[in-house]
């Protein structure tokens, strides 16, 4: 753009020095022509005043007497110099009127090549200007363009990127709902089977009871049995068949008991693992 406008005003300065310097040589042509004009026109003032002096002395003199014999010795000789001087006066004017022509049309001429040159480069400069103008619209254009294709590239990756983070997230949400339905059956599991220990426990309860009571009657009946006999012995192995029956009972109590303790530590094992799944679910 700065070598743009460095042309610019080099090409408007060049015709205006040309005009100037054109102006100054017409001025100096013009005052060598007024020289020379007025050193020819000193002669005729010279002449006149000469016929002024030669008149005062004529008329100074007329108490002279002259006869009509009687002739002007300059008289002859004044004439001729006169014409002579009025025809170069002439020549003069008219090569003077020739060139004062001749400078007025040059004038006119380099005036009109000068301002052609003006014209010629505003135009220049207009077309510059113009070319500037356009070349400007174009790169705004152009950049305008590369803007827009650069933001929907940024919108596609962000799009892309944001159906990848949805899809991310569905898939987790999928694994969740996984985690959520396998920790639902494993509840459901537990709670299965606690009803299970709960049915066995009251089944092992319901069938102690009953070994208890049959074991009680067996015992009644052995006591009775016993109580019958006579011998010493007898009564002695009776007491060793209740010994063992009360120890087979206490076995079976002790193991009915040890069942039910594994049976709880089981139960209580599950639940924790069930609150903490339960836990871990809501987090």
């Amino acid at each position: 753009m700065q070598a743009c406008n460095e042309s610019i005003k080099k090409t408007q300065s060049t015709p205006l020095q040309s005009f100037f310097l054109t102006i100054a040589l017409e001025k100096t042509v013009l005052r060598g022509v007024q020289c020379f004009e007025d050193s020819f026109s000193v002669a005729p003032r010279v002449q006149l005043a000469l016929e002024q002096q030669q008149s005062s002395s004529s008329s100074s003199s007329s108490s002279l007497r002259f006869d009509h014999t009687d002739v002007d010795a300059t008289a002859s000789s004044r004439l001729p110099i006169s014409q002579d001087l009025s025809a170069l006066f002439a020549d003069f004017q008219a090569t003077l009127s020739e060139q004062l022509f001749e400078s007025q049309s040059n004038i006119s001429s380099k005036l009109h090549k000068i301002e052609q040159s003006v014209r010629d480069s505003l135009s220049d400069q207009a077309a510059v200007f113009k070319s500037l103008s356009q070349e400007a619209r174009q790169e705004s254009r152009t950049l305008d363009d590369v803007q827009t294709i650069l933001f929907n590239e940024f919108r596609k990756t962000v799009l892309t990127q944001n159906a990848t983070i949805f899809q991310g997230l569905a898939d987790v949400r999928k694994e969740v709902d996984a985690v959520h339905a396998k920790v639902d059956i494993m509840a459901k599991r537990l709670n299965d089977f606690q009803k299970d220990a709960e049915a066995t426990k009251e089944a092992h309860s319901h069938q102690l009871f009953e070994f208890q009571s049959q074991a009680q009657e067996n015992h009644n009946v052995i006591h009775a049995q016993l109580s019958s006999a006579v011998t010493p012995s007898f009564e002695q192995r009776v007491q060793m068949a209740q010994r063992r029956i009360v120890q087979t009972v206490l076995n079976a109590d002790a193991a009915n008991r040890e069942s039910q303790e594994a049976a709880e530590r089981d139960r209580e094992r599950r639940r924790r693992e069930a609150k903490s799944l339960k836990r871990r679910r809501k987090d």
